[in-house]
């Protein structure tokens, strides 16, 4: 049974991946999401991170993580191994015809974009990042921190078969999403 095709996403934090996600959803595509999955992992391997870092409260893990680099290797070498054997399991349940999407921060940092036909960047202005981020409680160091544990936007973006801009309303991110999944299925309805 061949594979169903795969889209990545790639962006800045708060670029609005999810978002960008939901929109491909609504078009009848499978999300796999990476941060549940992690959630699952945090679940399951506990005891271990508790052990490792002192803590499984999620909040608590950023601070820590996006701190010590050393403490997030130790973190991700827990938890990535189980989130990349769950993504894949899933990712292989996937009926033919289906189209997965692959919401994961690290796609380009921990190969899973090598799992993808085709690739969209998220690109939304800085200010509107840094003010989602805001909304999300974070500071501007912690945005940061996070922004500079990822591969910088210039490799994402070019590492992308599609950018899309994120620099309207919620509406205009679900047309222009919707144009490229239009395209898409016109292409392979050629093939």
């Amino acid at each position: 049974m061949p594979s169903p095709p795969v889209i990545g996403l790639l962006g800045g934090v708060a670029a609005g991946k999810s978002t960008a996600a939901a929109c491909l959803a609504r078009r009848g595509a499978h999300i796999l999401d990476a941060d549940a999955y992690a959630a699952e992992a945090l679940a399951a391997s506990a005891d271990r991170v508790e052990e490792a870092l002192g803590t499984i409260d999620r909040e608590e893990l950023a601070e820590i993580v996006f701190r010590d680099e050393h403490a997030r290797g130790t973190l991700e070498s827990i938890l990535h191994p189980l989130v990349r054997a769950a993504l894949e399991a899933d990712l292989a349940g996937i009926r033919t015809g289906a189209t997965a999407v692959l919401d994961v921060p690290l796609l380009l940092e921990r190969g899973l974009i090598e799992r993808c036909d085709r690739v969209i960047f998220v690109d939304a202005p800085e200010a509107a990042r840094r003010e989602r981020s805001g909304a999300r409680g974070w500071t501007a160091d912690d945005w940061a921190r996070r922004e500079s544990a990822q591969a910088d936007l210039a490799t994402k973006r070019e590492a992308a078969t599609h950018v899309v801009a994120n620099d309207g309303s919620p509406e205009d991110l679900d047309r222009r999403i919707g144009e490229i999944w239009d395209h898409w299925q016109a292409e392979d309805n050629h093939e």
